[in-house]
Formats: C-alpha cells, structure tokens, sequence
C-alpha cells in the first residue's frame, strides 16, 4: 500500500513539473483555480439536489402511508396513539400569522431608519450606528428566544389584562414581536444597501430643481429604490418563515387555526424541531412527516425567493 501511495505521489509530480514546463506557471495556476472554483460549484449544485432528492423520495414514501387529503386538513397530531393526524393548515396558520405580525409591524419601522441613515444621517452619526445595527443582526436567535421569554411575553400578558383580552403565556404575538425585532437589523442594512445604489446624478439634479431633501427623498430616491426594498422585504419574509428557535421558544406547540395573535400556535418549522427530537423511529410516519413540512418549507421560501430575485430585476433595470 505505501509502495503504490509513493508512486502515484512521484507521477503526480512528474506530471505537475512537465505541465510547468510546457505551459506558462501563471496561466497554470489561473486554469488550477478555475477547475477548483468550477468542482466547488458544482458540488454545492449536487449537494442542492440531492437534498432535493431526499425530501422527495421521503415524501413518496409518506403519502403512501398517509393519505394525500388528511396532509390538507385541520387537524395535527402526529403522535397520537388511536388516530394520528397530519393536516398541515394550523402549521401554515401559525407560520404565516407569526410572520405577519413581524413583517407587518416592523419592516415601515426599518425602512424608514434605513432612509434616515442613508439620506439624512451624519458621517460620523453613520459610522457608530450601522455597525451597531450589523452586529444585532449577528445575534443568536436564541438569545431573541430568552429574550421574548424573559422580558416581551410578561409584557404581551399584562398588555392582554389590562384590555380585557386572555392571553397564554406563549403566543403568537410575542412571537411576532421578537421575530421582528431580529429581522429589522437585516432590512436596514439591505435596504441602506439599496439606497446607495441610487444614482447620485437623479439627486443633484433633483435639488438643482429647487427641491428640497424630503422632496427628493419621497418624489425621487423611494420611487426609484421600490423594487429594491419590495425585494428586501421579500427576502425577510422568507427568513422569518424560515425562523425556529424564536418560535419554538415563545409560540407554543398548539396546533390550532386562529388569527387571534394572543392564542398559543405553532409552527412548520416548531414541529420539526419537536418530531426530530422526539424517540421515533426513523421510518415513522411522524418523522416522515418531517420530510414533507421541510419540502413544503423549501417550496414556499423557493418562490418568495424566486419572486424576490424578479424583482431585483425591475431595480436594476431603472438604472438602464
């Protein structure tokens, strides 16, 4: 075995040093580089698919097992001993509305703290601000995880007594809350991103019109950058539908179909958590299961991606 490791090792290298010696070192290096960027890509394109592969050959399998109209229906107990149950609407009930409230509530919240750094904002004032927010978009969900449990749900609580409202100590709006929070940091440095991109000349010349800052901002620079923050919020979208340790920590594991953000929910993401963990076999319907929310999952934040990327493309395309 070390005799025929050594002689490969020796014809490699006879190898390397007669393609040095025909062929230019530094066109060399540059075609070795080439070919390791090329493997590199295509195996994280294999890699895409063939996790692709698994959800699918994984989702066969279950709906052979179960049913193709229980997966559609209202109910979601997996684990029951009589009559399990996998219906995935109070998933997505629960998955859209935590999203919602996140989305909903805080992305004018960052857009406008986004224009405010970016068109407003003093240099120095810029330079201490955006890498504090960059470094709160580096923060462990679970640490938005204790802190919702800690100190945002007892608020929502006592919020919900003092209207007359009851309310589960783990709720969708808390939930919703804290999400929001996490995502706010990653949609002001995106959309700041996509407020520099804006030409400089269009703002010169609207001031050399007689326009004035606020003008230009809401006349020029937003009407121009709008498919570029649609785009933003788009891609938030699908990292909060995509969030897991918040809402496993502050929604609950109620799976029920409900707007009413005070109820405790759970979501797609919750539930795999919880299935995974659990002492299952592997080949289970209830792990099976797991297979086909993770694909239902990677579709949905598939096309909001997808629909994103499309609109990135009417940005760039102001600027031709």
């Amino acid at each position: 075995m070390a005799e025929y490791l050594i002689s490969t090792f020796l014809f490699l290298s006879l190898l390397v040093i007669a393609c040095l010696k025909t062929v230019k070192y530094r066109d060399f290096s540059e075609k070795i580089l080439e070919i390791i960027l090329y493997l590199t890509t295509v195996a994280v394109v294999m890699i895409s698919f063939y996790i692709i592969y698994i959800l699918l050959s994984k989702t066969v399998i279950f709906f052979s097992k179960v049913p193709i109209a229980s997966f559609f229906s209202l109910d979601w107990n997996p684990l029951s001993s009589h009559e399990p149950s996998y219906g995935i609407l109070p998933l997505l009930n629960g998955t859209l509305l935590i999203m919602f409230i996140a989305i909903f509530f805080f992305s004018p919240f960052a857009v406008f703290s986004a224009i405010y750094l970016s068109e407003l904002c003093g240099k120095k004032a810029r330079t201490l601000i955006k890498p504090f927010i960059e470094l709160i978009a580096g923060i462990p969900t679970v640490v938005f995880g204790y802190f919702a449990i800690i100190f945002v749900a007892p608020l929502v609580k006592n919020f919900a007594d003092y209207i007359g409202i009851e309310s589960s100590q783990e709720n969708a709006l808390t939930a919703g809350i804290v999400m929001g929070i996490m995502v706010t940091p990653y949609i002001i440095s995106l959309v700041y991103d996509v407020l520099q991109d804006v030409p400089d000349h269009q703002k010169r010349a609207s001031f050399a019109l007689g326009a004035t800052e606020s003008e230009t901002i809401i006349n020029m620079t937003l009407p121009t950058a709008k498919w570029g923050i649609l785009a933003v919020i788009m891609l938030a979208v699908s990292r909060a539908i995509g969030e897991t340790m918040i809402v496993t920590m502050a929604a609950g594991l109620v799976a029920k179909t409900t707007l009413n953000p005070f109820e405790s929910l759970t979501t797609i993401t919750t539930q795999i958590v919880s299935l995974v963990s659990g002492d299952q076999e592997f080949d289970s319907p209830a792990i099976l299961a797991c297979f086909v929310l993770a694909l239902c999952l990677l579709l949905l934040t598939f096309y909001i991606n997808a629909y994103s990327q499309r609109v990135m493309k009417k940005f760039k395309n102001n600027f031709r």
